[in-house]
């Protein structure tokens, strides 16, 4: 029930400030039908609600880099999303020491919805640092785009994240995000 409130929160919130795409933050355990339903009318994926009609054109975005198997999280996610809605879905993974090129960030960008699946938060920032990822998130965040993350993805979206790591880790170690 919980996640139907914060979903529903952000969505509300999103009708008020129009510039601003929706935060879809999942603790973890189990994608049902309903959280994906939930998470999609958020990023106004979910045809034959809220005047929407066709999403065929539009794309979700895959960022696996905290999974140890992101082929396999991306697979699962795709499969779960198309069941409730026609958009694309596309994978983009960054491997440690990776700078984003203009396709990428376009493709992030572009995106109606990004996800961010579980696994380990700090292999995440590993991959990612440097990248500029976090900056075109926070563009696209501002432009509208919808991100959703669950577990390790949920735990990235705020500024200070507990990992499980915090002896190796400075007092002053805090998310990108």
């Amino acid at each position: 029930m919980f996640f139907l409130i914060v979903g529903y929160s952000f969505t509300q919130k999103n009708k008020i400030d129009d510039h601003k795409g929706t935060l879809f933050i999942i603790g973890g355990g189990e994608n049902t039908p309903e959280l994906i339903k939930e998470m999609l009318l958020g990023a106004r994926l979910l045809e034959g609600t809220a005047g929407i009609s066709k999403v065929s054109d539009k794309y979700i975005l895959i960022l696996p880099m905290a999974n140890a198997n992101p082929k396999k999280a991306y697979n699962t996610m795709k499969k779960l999303f198309n069941t409730h809605s026609s958009a694309a879905v596309h994978i983009l993974e960054v491997a440690e020491g990776d700078v984003l090129n203009n396709a990428q960030k376009d493709s992030i960008l572009n995106a109606s919805l990004i996800y961010i699946p579980g696994g380990s938060q700090v292999n995440f920032l590993k991959r990612t640092k440097g990248s500029g990822l976090v900056d075109v998130l926070h563009e696209a965040y501002e432009n509208g785009v919808s991100i959703a993350g669950t577990s390790a993805g949920a735990s990235l979206m705020s500024e200070e994240m507990l990992t499980g790591y915090q002896k190796h880790l400075p007092d002053t170690f805090l998310t990108p995000y």
